[in-house]
């Protein structure tokens, strides 16, 4: 799915749904990162969070 697809579905989505529900805040947070996000959702390849370098880096740490 490509940004423009993605935003249209998350602005199309809030809509829908009341101003003040848990779905709507959620909606409006993921349309305010959008802009940051633009390279996560261009290539499928990257993680979307550094879980692995975390791990990688426990056994330095403890």
């Amino acid at each position: 799915m490509k940004q423009n697809e993605f935003q249209q579905y998350v602005e199309r989505e809030i809509e829908d749904d009341l101003p003040k529900s848990a779905l709507a805040q959620a909606l409006a947070y993921t349309l305010k990162l959008l802009p940051d996000m633009k390279t996560l959702l261009e290539d499928g390849s990257l993680e979307i969070d550094n879980n692995a370098s975390e791990r990688a880096i426990k056994p330095f740490v403890i």
